[in-house]
């Protein structure tokens, strides 16, 4: 058995008692926002929750719009939590904010320039050309939207939840295949909390990656057998050191 969720395990996916949206809304609402909420009441936490609370914006947004890349479903996201911003337009704002906290936040040690953080009447505003945030009022907004969304897609049309949701499986399982022989069911990590691809899902992803990298492996080697290709291939490309890999559980994958 794999967690995949806060207080969830892959059997609790694989036989229905819980949707791949409570995974989703209990991942993001357990193991974030409510770390993020707990250092909300501790002094000089600004930094530690923007970097919390605008890793939100991102899987929020994705399940908003159809596509887009990784700016596009920030900018979504944080649209849909702050809306208005004063001193500027809330769509310029978004894609400012994406680069200062997404692209930039405490890089190297350092604010990135054209950040202010501290205690306001809003979540963000512009004033002097910078961008000033208060992390807590921040936070509140983020919080109030991502329950909002959660609740709109159980109640209403799931098409681009749904989407999102199956497109992050087909990718997570082509990213999987390209470090973890196919054989791999499993891979424990000493985190005990980890995201999880049910092992159907991921076996359905590995076949068809598998289809497409063997016809690109036998053009690259110059009609090279997968086996004999398989021979010359160091250990480390089917299984890196720093995990404990079991082959034989077929219930999931554990991924850190």
């Amino acid at each position: 058995m794999a967690i995949i969720g806060p207080g969830m395990s892959d059997t609790d996916y694989v036989t229905g008692r819980i949707s791949s949206l409570d995974v989703f809304a209990g991942r993001i609402k357990n193991w974030i926002l409510a770390f993020a909420r707990t250092l909300a009441a501790q002094e000089d936490s600004g930094i530690a929750i923007l970097l919390l609370a605008s890793s939100v914006f991102e899987p929020m947004g994705g399940v908003l719009i159809d596509g887009g890349n990784s700016e596009a479903k920030f900018c979504a996201g944080f649209l849909r939590a702050i809306p208005d911003v004063p001193g500027g337009k809330a769509a310029e704002v978004a894609k400012m904010v994406c680069d200062l906290l997404r692209d930039g936040l405490f890089h190297e040690g350092f604010i990135k320039a054209g950040l202010v953080i501290e205690y306001g009447e809003v979540p963000v505003q512009i004033r002097s050309g910078a961008i000033v945030i208060d992390p807590r009022r921040f936070l509140n907004s983020v919080e109030v939207a991502f329950a909002a969304v959660c609740d709109e897609i159980r109640s209403g049309d799931q098409k681009n939840f749904s989407a999102y949701w199956d497109k992050k499986l087909r990718d997570q399982g082509q990213y999987v295949r390209a470090r973890f022989n196919s054989s791999i069911g499993s891979v424990e990590t000493s985190i005990g909390t980890a995201a999880v691809m049910p092992a159907e899902s991921y076996q359905a992803s590995v076949d068809a990656f598998s289809r497409r990298s063997r016809r690109w492996l036998r053009r690259a080697a110059g009609g090279l057998s997968i086996g004999e290709i398989n021979r010359v291939l160091p250990p480390s490309t089917t299984s890196p050191p720093r995990h404990r890999v079991s082959a034989t559980r077929r219930d999931g994958l554990l991924w850190p």
